[in-house]
């Protein structure tokens, strides 16, 4: 099963499209549910170091564009329509303006 079929899955995460990070204080046993490196055996050997990527990265750009904003940019261009992450072939991805 991918990542994007148990994080999508409605019986593990109620509303699973919607941004409810209460979900997480209010169901601490969710953690065992959220794959994004996998898990067990076969679970990325780099999750620290990209752990660590995201949070320079995302701290640096929130930083250096303070008002940063989406530009064009609806549901349909970054829903997932298959579970290989693929956008619909229309999508356009997301696409920002830097302030």
């Amino acid at each position: 099963m991918t990542s994007v079929l148990m994080h999508l899955n409605s019986s593990v995460f109620p509303q699973p499209t919607e941004f409810i990070p209460e979900r997480w204080l209010e169901h601490p046993n969710l953690g065992k549910y959220l794959v994004s490196f996998t898990k067990g055996s076969r679970q990325c050997l780099g999750i620290n170091l990209a752990y660590a990527e995201i949070y320079l990265c995302l701290a640096n750009l929130f930083t250096t564009f303070p008002d940063i904003s989406l530009y064009n940019t609806s549901l349909l261009d970054v829903e997932i329509q298959a579970d290989n992450y693929m956008p619909k072939a229309s999508g356009r991805g997301v696409r920002v303006m830097l302030g």
